[in-house]
């Protein structure tokens, strides 16, 4: 049942634009599985002869710890400062930003994150490496199905998509506000997210995984289709995030190749780049042609903001969910202090790292690269701490590390606890 649930929450993150509208506040579809999921574990019995807890999960509670606090006491000890707060757009603020004050904001960031906390302690120590690979495979199926299907029709503006399934799946505040996103007159493909961005960084991390999966575990040919196919649709999205993280899919893929298959893997992206390049349409529409918009002066604004309100408050930040950039690197140390930031890369670096063990890859690999896709692309250009793309990474990386690989004689026993 455990597996099962996890397997629906990797699915619902997916729909990563649907919500219902409480009060003008989203309640996300996959905060809701998430929630059944826990409910789930507290209720089902421990297993006496779970894995034990990977250490670097205690670099990632006492982050929890950080910014929680921050989030109830910061507000009020630095209230009217100025900064862009998460309820507005930032192109809404430049040159009229608003001074912080404790919210619902606040109240928001800090509940996600602590139930993100309670989900990863609790599974890390319940499933079993054979059991998380499982259902995050089922669930990157499905999603990336879900992902691809909705952004073909979207790109094609079927009937069925504009007249249907856009206001069907696009509910919260975020998929109003980029409804009808457009740039230089072309209109922008994100089918069931809420920006063209998160599309795009969704469906890099997925091909990262899958690619990874085929290339390494000699997997079948959907595994192949399903990697490229994800590749394509990055493209048709039109993010520079999300080829940002084709980028360090690559580069994550290359780095644990045998040294005896580097050349022939090095010729591989080569090949890609060059295929690439010959393709003038697609990258002339990419947004690295927009670095000079508006948009994008703002988005540098507010993570100049970023670093002055680090100053400004003595390296504590102004609390969690009172100050929003366009990235998450600079939104963490502005909000959480240095200590916060500090703290969270401290232990997505471990996160990522545990899962190559003495140089040789875990059968958890793919999982590693898209675990570094993630949280790549969310610390450069998405400021989203509890982005369910993230966790489900960070859970499945402490369960699979947790769990030592196990012989055929061992399969249908427990898992002997291991220490990293």
């Amino acid at each position: 049942m455990t597996r099962f649930l996890l397997a629906i929450w990797g699915i619902s993150i997916a729909f990563q634009s649907l919500a219902i509208n409480i009060g003008g506040s989203p309640l996300l579809f996959s905060t809701v599985t998430e929630l059944l999921l826990i409910i789930a574990l507290i209720a089902s019995p421990s297993n006496p002869a779970a894995p034990a807890q990977s250490s670097w999960v205690r670099w990632i509670q006492c982050f929890g710890v950080v910014a929680i606090v921050s989030a109830i006491v910061l507000p009020f000890l630095f209230a009217g400062t100025p900064a862009f707060v998460p309820r507005l757009t930032i192109d809404e603020q430049v040159g009229a930003m608003n001074p912080v004050a404790f919210g619902v904001s606040n109240i928001a960031q800090a509940g996600y994150l602590s139930l993100n906390l309670m989900l990863l302690g609790m599974l890390s120590r319940r499933l079993n490496r054979e059991d998380v690979l499982i259902a995050f495979h089922r669930a990157a199926q499905l999603g990336a199905v879900l992902a691809l299907s909705t952004i073909m029709l979207d790109y094609l503006d079927a009937p069925v998509w504009s007249g249907l399934l856009k206001d069907a799946l696009r509910t919260n505040e975020a998929g109003m506000l980029f409804d009808e996103l457009s740039v230089d007159g072309e209109r922008r493909i994100f089918g069931m997210f809420s920006e063209p961005s998160y599309a795009g960084v969704y469906c890099a991390a997925y091909s990262g995984y899958f690619i990874t999966r085929a290339w390494f575990n000699g997997h079948s040919f959907t595994d192949w289709l399903y990697a490229l196919l994800l590749g394509w649709a990055v493209i048709i999205t039109t993010s520079s995030l999300g080829t940002i993280g084709l980028v360090i899919a690559g580069t994550a893929l290359l780095w644990s190749v045998p040294a005896s298959r580097k050349a022939v893997q090095i010729g591989g992206f080569a090949a890609v780049i060059l295929a690439m390049l010959l393709i003038d349409d697609p990258l002339s529409y990419l947004e690295f042609d927009k670095l000079d918009t508006l948009s994008a002066i703002n988005r540098l604004a507010s993570d100049l903001r970023s670093v002055e309100l680090v100053q400004e408050t003595g390296g504590l930040g102004v609390g969690l969910g009172s100050h929003r950039a366009s990235s998450l690197l600079s939104t963490l140390f502005a909000t959480t202090g240095i200590i916060g930031g500090s703290l969270f890369l401290i232990a997505v670096f471990k996160a990522t790292k545990a899962c190559l063990v003495g140089g040789k890859v875990q059968p958890g690999q793919p999982i590693f690269v898209f675990l570094c896709v993630a949280a790549g692309c969310l610390l450069a250009g998405l400021a989203e701490v509890s982005s369910p793309l993230l966790w489900i990474g960070l859970v499945s990386s402490s369960c699979i590390v947790a769990t030592p690989p196990q012989r055929k004689s061992d399969s249908v026993t427990a898992a002997v606890p291991s220490h990293h």
